[in-house]
């Protein structure tokens, strides 16, 4: 599998994809919309084109709060485990005093970090349809790292319009059983 773990290393100078999702809000917009999001696919395409392109995907993350991954376990639904099958590491944020989700700080700032303790990064996939995220994009795009948006009708038009490349994640529809 090309999702590389943590204890293991990209060779210098090989290109490497970071991916990053922010699962809850996904998962919440997708549903409004009528679907699930086959994450099996989703990951199985987004590594093959990456590996087309001569990259590694060095980080692949989720991130969601305590609350929403303990609500879903609880319901018998499975995404913790179809991550972490499908090789993304689930980052569990902790609702604050007002029951504040700061999964999205946690996104933000890791892909900042990580884009810049990676010097061979050179694309970006942030999986969101929260305009928040449109400042990151902007500011790895002006780092000459290419940043590919995949998120649901909801995805606002700038945000769309800052990343380079944008994908709708309704064609990673479930298949109905």
């Amino acid at each position: 599998m090309i999702i590389l773990n943590k204890i293991q290393k990209v060779p210098m100078g090989e290109p490497s994809c970071h991916l990053y999702m922010d699962w809850e809000g996904n998962i919440k917009s997708s549903d409004k919309e009528g679907f699930e999001p086959d994450i099996r696919k989703l990951m199985s395409e987004v590594i093959s084109e990456i590996a087309n392109n001569g990259q590694n995907v060095t980080i692949a993350r989720a991130y969601a709060n305590k609350n929403f991954f303990e609500k879903l376990n609880s319901a018998g639904a499975s995404f913790r485990s179809e991550l972490l099958e499908s090789g993304v590491e689930p980052v569990v944020a902790y609702a604050g005093k007002w029951n504040k989700n700061y999964a999205d700080t946690f996104m933000a700032t890791d892909i900042i970090d990580n884009s810049y303790a990676d010097s061979n990064v050179g694309h970006v996939i942030i999986i969101a349809d929260d305009g928040a995220f449109e400042h990151v994009v902007r500011k790895l795009r002006s780092r000459n790292i290419h940043v590919t948006v995949i998120g649901t009708a909801k995805c606002g038009y700038r945000f769309r319009e800052s990343a380079n490349t944008y994908i709708g994640l309704s064609q990673y529809k479930k298949a109905l059983t």
